[in-house]
């Protein structure tokens, strides 16, 4: 896929113009905090799961050639 500007105008335009879309991202800009607020609420361990995901990201692109290297290996082997 090649990306090219006026590809994106089009989209960009479409995109601002469509009503579901608009309606939706307004819904987000509003009620996203007291959405998250409950979720958070309602999960205690919350702030230990936000932490193991952030150490599981910074540990796969600290070793992302790695990953890559064995992604590579088994697509190849496939």
């Amino acid at each position: 896929m090649q990306v090219n500007s006026s590809a994106f105008k089009e989209t960009a335009h479409k995109a601002l113009h469509d009503d579901q879309l608009q309606e939706a991202l307004g819904l987000l800009r509003t009620n996203f905090g007291d959405a998250r607020t409950t979720a958070v609420e309602r999960l205690p361990e919350f702030e230990a799961l936000r932490d193991a995901g952030r150490d599981i990201r910074n540990h796969t692109l600290e070793n992302l050639d790695h990953y890559l290297e064995a992604w590579e290996a088994k697509a190849t082997e496939q």
